[in-house]
Parts: structure tokens; sequence; C-alpha cells
């Protein structure tokens, strides 16, 4: 066994964070001009681990939350309607350069309309306000989420777009603040998207723990709700709580066939975690370990652009000391060096990657290499010498035995 044990759980944590950070799936897609990335170096760091800007696989056309990407739209400030100084409209609120237009007169509501013409009204608006979530004109979708209000002011539906657009302006506080009276509406409480909101304003105020009881009443409200369930598991493994982020991330990628590469990763991620719960049982921590590098090899496979996946291979080899080879044997530690040196070098090479970040790791993966090339030359000498001796003793035995015949 290598020394690479010594640095086993400071590695360990590396790897999970690695594998986790960013993954949370956002209530938008691309960022904004003005927008921070996801999140990045396993210490916390920028780096672009995560959030590759995919865009959603599935939308629901009641209030479109996409699912999959990384929270990397949070905001360019201005709600993109507030006028300037003299009321005339000529800030910039977007971060273009160029003065904002005038924002859309918003008519009142005929007070004669029928129950039938405002829903009419109110359907019309919501279908400018998602297709506007989608292209993420943050703007667009407040206008016309406004519209939908103005037409009928407790729409829980036309709260949660608005709140959404807030969230993809970074405009944090409004969307809690449309959220918390939405919430409270008869229809609130079971409105997933509502409480997935809520999750994501709350990660991205630094309020994890609430955070993740918002995504589990996402997903009480809606049990296969893919978003809430990436990001739910993705804070069970920050809470170290493995057999949970497991069973979260085989119902995403089994029973929903959600082949996400951020999903199997994190999956990859959650098995590392239970191999290490499990230590005393080699058999079983052998079986997570190799669960671990298939989960990881799929994420490779379902998008081979996102650096994660390489990055934690790189880790799942350097820190997992011995690891399961094919035959049942523990694999060769100067061939599991190599295998993290190569899928090291893989991510290195991935536009966006944290450089400083892959080269401390390589540097430790040959320090454990060379350091495993030296003992075995040691253990060759000892075992020369050895054998050297036995063989003195061999001939000194079989000379006193041919003196005592004399």
């Amino acid at each position: 066994m290598s020394d690479s044990r010594v640095i086993s759980g400071t590695m360990f944590r590396t790897a999970l964070f690695a594998a986790c950070l960013g993954l949370l799936a956002p209530a938008c897609g691309s960022s904004s001009k003005k927008a921070d990335t996801a999140g990045g170096g396993a210490a916390g760091g920028g780096g672009g681990i995560s959030g590759d800007g995919t865009r959603p696989e599935d939308v629901d056309p009641e209030g479109p939350i996409p699912d999959g990407d990384g929270p990397d739209g949070d905001g360019d400030g201005g709600d993109g309607v507030a006028t300037g100084p003299d009321g005339d409209g000529d800030v910039d609120t977007d971060g273009d350069g160029e003065p904002d237009a005038p924002p859309a007169k918003i008519e009142p509501p005929g007070l004669d309309k029928s129950a039938g013409e405002v829903r009419a009204a109110v359907a019309k608006h919501m279908q400018d306000a998602n297709a506007a979530l989608q292209a993420d004109r943050w703007d667009d979708a407040i206008l016309a989420a406004r519209k939908a209000l103005n037409e009928d002011e407790v729409n829980v539906r036309a709260m949660v777009a608005l709140a959404h657009a807030y969230y993809g302006k970074g405009y944090y506080d409004k969307c809690e603040a449309i959220l918390d009276i939405a919430v409270k509406r008869p229809e609130g409480g079971g409105n997933a998207k509502l409480h997935f909101l809520f999750g994501l304003t709350y990660d991205k105020t630094d309020r994890p723990n609430d955070a993740l009881a918002a995504y589990e009443k996402a997903l009480d409200a809606s049990p296969d709700y893919k978003s809430a369930l990436l990001n739910v598991g993705a804070k069970y493994i920050d809470k170290g709580r493995y057999a949970d982020a497991v069973r979260v991330y085989e119902h995403l990628t089994g029973d929903l066939k959600y082949n996400s590469a951020k999903a199997w990763a994190n999956l990859g991620a959650a098995y590392r975690g239970r191999s290490a719960d499990l230590n005393d049982d080699k058999q079983q921590r052998a079986a997570f370990l190799k669960r671990a590098e298939d989960a990881y090899k799929r994420a490779v496979n379902a998008d081979n652009k996102y650096p994660a996946s390489y990055y934690n291979l790189g880790l799942l080899y350097l820190d997992a000391d011995p690891f399961p080879g094919p035959d049942g044997n523990d694999m060769d530690t100067l061939a599991r060096l190599e295998r993290a040196k190569t899928y090291f070098n893989q991510y290195r090479g991935m536009p966006g990657t944290d450089q400083k970040l892959v080269d401390e790791q390589v540097t430790v993966a040959e320090k454990l290499y060379d350091r495993e090339i030296k003992a075995r030359e040691k253990r060759k000498k000892l075992e020369e010498r050895r054998k050297k001796a036995e063989e003195r003793e061999r001939k000194r035995k079989a000379e006193d035995a041919a003196e005592g015949g004399n």
C-alpha cells in the first residue's frame, strides 16, 4: 500500500466537492452579461469544473424551470423597467452599453371582463412569460408576468414566473418576497417550482439548510422533479448522507433515465462516499469504488466535454488505495497512479478548467509514483540481500555438514 492514505481524508473531501460543485439545477439557462460562473475549483475557487451552459432537456409549459444546467445566470443588476432620474428610461440596466428601451405600458384590465376572458388573457401573458424565461429574456418575462397579475393579482403561476425572472436577474430579495406571498395562497404550497425557486434563492444567499428543506418540499409536490432531485442529492452529499444521495441519483439515472453528466458524476461521488463509510468491509468498499468508477465513466459517455468527470476519475484513482482491479485483486499501485495522471491531463486540456488545481493533483500523483518506485527498489535490494544471506547460510550449513562427515 502506498502512502496515499495519508492524504486520503483531504483528497476525498476535495473529490466530493468537485463532483457536486455547481451541479445545482438552475431556474434559468445561460448566463447574463455580468453573471458569475457556477463555482469551479474543488477548493471553492473559480475554474469551470461545473456550469457547462447546456440548455434544458424538458420544459414544463406552466412555468419552465429547466433541468440540468449549473446555476450560471445570477443577474446583472436592475430589473429592466426602472427609468432614469428624469423618468425617460435612458438608463442601462442590462450592461450592454446601450440605454434601455422604455418599459411597455401595462393597461389596466377591463372591469367588465368575464371570468373566461380573464383566464384567456392570463394564459396569453403566461405563454409570453414562459417563452421569455426560456430565452433568458428576463425583462420581457417580468413585463408579461406583471400583465398576467394585472388580470389576476393572486395567480400563483404568474407570481412564480415573476420570481423566476427576478432570480435570473440576480434580484434574490425580490424573488423571495414574491415567493413568500405566493406560498401563502391555497394552491401555493403544492407548487413544486415555487419551492424549487425558494431552494435556489436560499442557495444563492448562503442558507444551505433552508435550501435543502425547500428542495425536499418541491419533491413532496412532484416526486419525479428532475431538477429538484439533482439538487437535493447534491445537498445530501454535502452533508455526508451518502446512502440518501445514492437513492436519489439511482432513481434519477435509472427509473427516470436522466442521462446527464452532472447526475452521473454526482452518483459517482455518492458511491465514493459510501465506500468510505465501509472501510472496515473490504468487499463492500471495493464494490462501491467500482460503482463510482462506472458512474464517472458514464458521465464521460453522456458528455465527453464535461470536465468534472475527468477530474473526479483522476481523484478516484489517486485517492482510493487500494483500488480493486478487474481480476478481483488490488490494482497495481503504479498502474493506478498512471490512470490518475491520464485523467488529470485530459481535464487539463479542456477549456475553462482550473489549471492550478489540477497541477496540484498531478504533482501529488507524481510524488506518490516516485515514492512507490523508490519503495520497490528498496524492497528489491532487501530481497536480494535476503537471498544472498540465505545462500550464504545454505553454503555454511553444507560446509559444516561436509566437515562433520570427515
